[in-house]
C-alpha cells in the first residue's frame, strides 16, 4: 500500500509553513551528518582549535563551503520531488518579487557555487571568531563534534529555507 501525502489533513503545506519543516530537518540532517564526519576523530587525544590538517578551523571551513553547495544541491531535489508529489504548492508569486530572493539564480547549480561563496565569505569568519572565542588551543572530541553539529546546524537554518523558497519559485519550473 502507498501513502499518498497529499491525502494527510493539512496537506498541500504553503510554502511558509513547508520552509519550517525543511528548516527543521536540515538540523537532524546536518547534525548526523556533521557527526558522523567528526566520529573519525574520536580515538585523537585533543583536536587542535586551529591549525593544519585535522583541526577545528580548517574543519569549519570545508563544512562551509560544502554543506552550502550539497544542501542546494540535495535540498533542491528534495523539494522538487515534495512539489512534484504533492507535499507543497508552489510560491504564489516569481522569487523576483521576493526582496531577500530577488537577485539569486533559481538554477541549481549556479545556486549552489554562490550560496558555498556567499556562505563560506561570511559563515567562515564567524565560524573562526566563535573558536577564538572558545579561547582553546585545543578541544577533545566531545568538544569538537559539539561545536561541528551545531555549526552546521546554524548553517542548514540559513541556508535551507532560502534555497527552498527558490526551489518552491514558479520561475524554477522553467528553469
Amino acid at each position: 500500500m502507498k501513502l499518498d501525502l497529499a491525502r494527510i489533513p493539512g496537506l498541500p503545506l504553503r510554502a511558509g509553513s513547508y520552509l519550517i519543516w525543511q528548516t527543521f530537518g536540515s538540523v537532524l540532517v546536518n547534525g548526523a551528518i556533521s557527526f558522523a564526519f567528526a566520529w573519525p576523530m574520536r580515538h585523537a587525544p585533543v583536536i587542535p582549535a586551529f591549525g593544519g590538517v585535522g583541526s577545528a578551523s580548517l574543519d569549519t571551513c570545508l563544512t562551509a563551503v560544502l554543506l552550502s553547495a550539497f544542501t542546494v544541491i540535495i535540498g533542491t531535489r528534495v523539494v522538487k520531488q515534495d512539489e512534484r508529489i504533492g507535499v507543497v504548492r508552489p510560491l504564489p508569486r516569481s522569487h523576483r518579487e521576493y526582496a531577500l530572493l530577488r537577485r539569486l539564480p533559481v538554477r541549481t547549480g549556479p545556486r549552489a557555487l554562490l550560496f558555498a561563496a556567499i556562505f563560506s565569505a561570511t559563515g567562515i569568519p564567524l565560524g573562526l571568531a566563535a573558536l577564538a572565542l572558545l579561547g582553546v588551543g585545543s578541544m577533545t572530541f566531545v568538544q569538537f563534534a559539539t561545536f561541528k553539529v551545531l555549526y552546521a546546524c546554524v548553517l542548514g537554518v540559513v541556508v535551507t529555507p532560502l534555497n527552498a523558497a527558490l526551489a518552491l519559485s514558479p520561475d524554477s519550473a522553467k528553469a
